[in-house]
């Protein structure tokens, strides 16, 4: 039961911080140049949230079919 908690926890951060990407990239590419440098360190906070993210989701095995479908 934990285990499924834990991967929709992890499934949502995945989401979250996939947009979250997708917006700080849209914002350093539409910044004016005295804003890029803020948007960049977020965009590199949102890109590490990620990675860490999909590192420890890795890591659990939710990415391999680690559930056996019953037919």
């Amino acid at each position: 039961m934990t285990d499924k908690i834990l991967g929709f926890a992890l499934l949502f951060m995945l989401l979250g911080s996939f947009f979250s990407v997708l917006g700080n990239l849209l914002a350093t590419l539409m910044n004016p140049v005295e804003l890029k440098v803020v948007a960049w360190k977020r965009l590199g906070v949102s890109l590490l949230v990620l990675l860490v993210t999909f590192i420890i989701a890795y890591h659990f095995g939710y990415f391999i079919d680690k559930y056996e479908w019953k037919n």
